[in-house]
């Protein structure tokens, strides 16, 4: 599969390099970024973009920061380097997920279907006229991030009461989905449009969701999954979900986002602080999940070789690591203080994702990253 992409998400990159991270090359050589995956086979760059992440002092909520600023930098650097572009819509001032989908703030006075049908429209069509202006060619676009639970709640939210699914929030769901795809076909009418789910192992899930998006005629080009083994199941269980939705909807699909654990031993930042990682030794609260890779160096390439592999074999078309240079430096956390009030969720201050990238702490680069060279399409 020739057109297949080696995609990362490398969104923390502008505030990284802002807060003075440095990251080398496998000569040991001080290098951009962006060149050191590419040289390493990546063909194409996710960007997520929030509308707001700054508290009423313009503080940053961290995190990347990532608004229309760092996205536009982290796209024109994208487009010199010679990668395609996926443009990754949260619809929110902050990271979205399952759990939480916050309204952003300038769009909190908002109470009807119709008022944020119009919103959403407006900002996704404003938003990629920008793009567009500068010369920027957004190949993929999410509408929404992790929307298995929906999105804009609590007016798109799924399940709420016992996990009962809401199928007159799924209406506004489906609305807000249509809105996204056709403000974003009227500005790059070649542009595919993703609809971006996670419990990617829990096939029944993804089954229920499908049916209901073909019931409200959500017309969509790929769909795409989050695939982390710890929360979403070992890979024979999403190799299920991929045959099911070939098979019953004959969509497009990619992993939008992927990565795995180098190591889970504890790490400290420079002021002999614990980061919070997702995962670190004694820790289980992470893992719901067995999985089938041993978190080391070796661990980390063979997973990624047979997520690939499996992507090959089912005729995906693409796969994205997710945030692998998001390295510790100082000053650097999953949210501020300011950014936990406004989602509502309440962690340890730091970089949760660091023993999770394919670099290590000072920058450089671990073996595994030269793997990618090998991702041209075949099977390896």
């Amino acid at each position: 599969m020739a057109n297949f992409e080696v995609g990362c998400d490398i969104s923390s990159v502008i505030e990284l390099e802002e807060l003075n991270a440095k990251f080398f090359d496998f000569n040991g050589k001080e290098a951009d970024l962006f060149k050191i995956l590419k040289d390493n086979g990546f063909t194409s760059i996710r960007i997520r973009l929030w509308l707001n992440p700054y508290n009423e002092n313009g503080e940053p909520y961290l995190g990347g920061t990532n608004d229309l600023r760092k996205a536009l930098l982290i796209a024109n650097r994208s487009k010199k380097h010679g990668f395609s572009i996926m443009l990754d819509f949260h619809y929110s001032d902050f990271w979205c997920d399952p759990g939480k989908q916050t309204v952003p703030k300038a769009w909190k006075n908002l109470k009807t279907i119709e008022e944020f049908k119009k919103a959403l429209y407006n900002y996704t069509l404003d938003t990629l006229k920008v793009f567009k202006e500068n010369n920027i060619d957004i190949k993929y676009v999410q509408i929404g991030n992790e929307i298995t639970n929906g999105m804009l709640f609590p007016i798109g939210k799924l399940y709420e009461i016992a996990d009962v699914f809401n199928e007159e929030h799924f209406k506004n769901v489906s609305v807000l989905l249509k809105e996204g795809i056709k403000a974003s076909k009227e500005i790059y009418p070649n542009i595919k449009t993703i609809v971006h789910l996670e419990r990617s192992g829990f096939t029944d899930i993804m089954d229920h969701y499908c049916t209901y998006l073909e019931k409200y005629k959500v017309n969509y080009d790929i769909l795409g999954f989050s695939y982390y083994p710890y929360w979403h199941k070992q890979m024979k269980y999403l190799k299920e979900t991929i045959e099911l939705i070939k098979e019953k909807y004959h969509k497009e699909m990619m992993i939008v986002e992927y990565s795995y654990m180098y190591g889970n031993e504890k790490i400290w930042d420079k002021n002999n602080n614990l980061l919070p990682l997702v995962s670190q030794k004694n820790d289980s609260n992470f893992e719901t999940n067995p999985v089938d890779y041993p978190y080391t160096e070796l661990g980390q390439v063979n997973f990624i070789t047979d997520l690939y592999n499996l992507c090959i074999e089912e005729g995906l078309t693409g796969f994205y690591y997710w945030e692998p240079a998001w390295i510790n430096v100082v000053n650097t956390s999953w949210a501020s203080n300011d950014a936990m009030k406004y989602i509502n969720e309440f962690k340890e201050y730091g970089n949760e994702w660091v023993n999770q990238g394919l670099f290590y702490q000072d920058g450089k680069p671990l073996e595994g990253l030269k793997i990618f060279k090998k991702f041209k399409g075949g099977k390896v």
